[in-house]
């Protein structure tokens, strides 16, 4: 039998050169490539450890992703990123070109994107990758995960020290990652990788992760009712996860409520937060500091405090509130003083003119603006033509 070709430490097991899918996909089943390596050791946020297992035994086809456009784009790019990385570090990239193979442990496979050579410390693995710029964040701490699994394996079978990732991210932000040769991390990667590729050939299916592709897997094994039916209510186990099932139900629906009155919490907050601030600078610039901002500035912190509504007198209301009887800009209003019972102050109020800051068709500056200032002043005023009383969370 004809010795395979080496590469480093590494076997040629096939060329790539004119390979077919149907040869391509029968090599994939002879072992873990890196692009498998994460899926295997349950690291893939894509792909869960029973969808590899289907492929694997023969089970179930890999899908034909080679039409998906981030895939064909990814392909076009490949060889233009090459050049750019060759071209900002000075060093020179090759294609391999072969299935690799490691030495000992024949599951492990390897496809490199491209070699790097004339490096001081050795040849290198270049792995290129393209991201959308939604996958940004995922590369603001390093190379995720999954492709460090990826990285991780091909230097494993390789043998080389040293790779790095070059990744076009939004098609305009152009990185480079290195990752150097961790042994133990490939040694806890190889004994991962090695305990999946047994229940590969044992043909022992893995539990279910609980993602999404778990789910898909399972309803790919399981596809439809046969309308059979099963008594398990004598089975200790299946009884012993069915209470925990309804257990986490039940923590599930608290949960899910403490969250929604959280969110409820903050909205309210958050409305009230602006309420007070857009007070404190439009009354800022219209009164001042005197005694009447102090005045509002305070009742309107206070009902930030105690995290209540203007009812639905709103903040158009509040503009109305400050209004006389009348519809004149030059105005007096009554205001409550402290000890000293009412207080009259005479300005020029602009700001009834502005159109963000208008009373609204509830609320007019007439008569009924009294209405929004007693919500203000939570003291209901008696009027001519009204008894009119608005409270906190009332209508008038």
């Amino acid at each position: 039998m004809k010795a395979k070709a080496k590469y480093g430490q590494a076997l040629r097991l096939a060329s790539t050169t004119q390979l077919t899918r149907e040869q391509w996909l029968a090599i994939r089943k002879l072992g873990i490539g890196s692009s498998d390596a994460a899926v295997a050791v349950g690291l893939s946020p894509y792909k869960c450890p029973l969808s590899l297992w289907l492929e694997k035994t023969g089970r179930k086809e890999p899908e034909d992703i080679s039409h998906k456009e981030a895939v064909l784009w990814g392909i076009e790019l490949e060889p233009v990123l090459a050049q750019v990385y060759a071209k900002r570090t000075g060093f020179r990239v090759r294609r391999v070109n072969a299935v690799l193979q490691h030495p000992e442990q024949p599951f492990m496979l390897a496809n490199l994107d491209r070699e790097v050579v004339g490096h001081p410390d050795g040849p290198g693995i270049l792995e290129i990758k393209t991201a959308s710029y939604h996958s940004a964040p995922q590369w603001e701490e390093g190379v995720p995960v999954a492709y460090q699994c990826q990285v991780l394996h091909q230097l494993a079978v390789t043998g080389h020290a040293w790779a790095e990732v070059a990744v076009l991210i939004g098609g305009q932000d152009f990185r480079i990652y290195r990752i150097e040769r961790d042994e133990e991390k490939i040694q806890d990667l190889t004994e991962r990788e090695a305990q999946f590729w047994q229940m590969v050939q044992q043909d022992q299916q893995p539990e279910p992760d609980g993602s999404s592709d778990a789910a898909n897997a399972l309803s790919w094994l399981f596809p439809r009712d046969d309308g059979q039916t099963v008594d398990l209510s004598d089975s200790p186990e299946f009884n012993q996860l069915f209470g925990e099932l309804l257990q986490l139900r039940q923590q599930k629906e608290a949960v899910e409520l403490q969250e929604s009155q959280l969110k409820q919490r903050l909205q309210e907050l958050a409305v009230l937060d602006r309420i007070a601030v857009e007070f404190d600078i439009r009354f800022r610039q219209i009164l001042g500091k005197g005694p009447v901002f102090r005045l509002l500035h305070l009742r309107i912190q206070r009902l930030h405090d105690q995290s209540l509504f203007l009812g639905r007198a709103g903040v158009d209301a509040v503009a109305a509130a400050l209004a006389v009887h009348g519809r004149h800009s030059n105005a007096e209003i009554k205001v409550l003083g402290t000890k000293g019972g009412f207080r009259r102050y005479v300005g020029f109020f602009h700001f009834f003119l502005r159109e963000e800051y208008r009373s609204d068709g509830r609320v007019r500056t007439d008569g009924r603006a009294l209405v929004a200032l007693d919500a203000v002043f939570t003291l209901p005023f008696r009027y001519h033509d009204s008894n009119a009383a608005f409270f906190i969370f009332c209508r008038a």
